[in-house]
Formats: structure tokens, C-alpha cells, sequence
């Protein structure tokens, strides 16, 4: 089985279970997004979607550095699934 871990920087929430961020392994300007593990959010448009996001920020701010990890490689919908944890 092939996992991973690496810091990136949060660049934007999507909506509460995806997030836009900047692992810095790539060339300048690059952010890669990612669906959070385990997460069941509503969706933008959905009832309690502002909550949930507001959460979501709250946890991770903008500009903070946070470690993704998966036990496994696994892509949706052009989104890398991983677990958010504070550095």
C-alpha cells in the first residue's frame, strides 16, 4: 500500500470538504486541491453550508500550514483525497 504526508500552505476553501493548497513541491504558482477525508459536508448551496465552511476556515485559515496524509494514492474528481491535521 502507497500512502503519503506532506506540509502545504492553505490557499482557499472550496467549499468544507475541499480545500486549495500549496504543498511547495511544485513550480512557482501551483496548488493542488484536495477533498478531506472522511468529511461529509453540504455542498455549496446546501442548508448548513455556510456553518460548516465557516468552521472549516476557522480551523484552518488561510495561510496556515497544514500536513495531508492518506495511507493511500486516491484521486476524485481531479481532487486528492487526504486528512487535514494542523503542522
Amino acid at each position: 500500500m502507497t500512502g503519503f504526508s506532506f506540509q502545504a500552505y492553505v490557499v482557499r476553501w472550496i467549499d468544507a470538504d475541499t480545500v486549495m493548497v500549496d504543498p511547495q513541491i511544485y513550480k512557482q504558482d501551483e496548488v493542488l486541491r484536495v477533498r478531506l477525508k472522511d468529511v461529509w459536508a453540504p455542498e455549496v448551496g446546501e442548508e448548513g453550508q455556510d456553518l460548516a465552511l465557516a468552521k472549516a476556515e476557522a480551523m484552518f485559515p488561510v495561510g496556515s500550514k497544514a500536513v495531508l496524509t492518506n495511507t493511500r494514492i486516491k484521486w476524485t474528481y481531479g481532487r486528492l483525497e487526504a486528512r487535514i491535521d494542523p503542522a
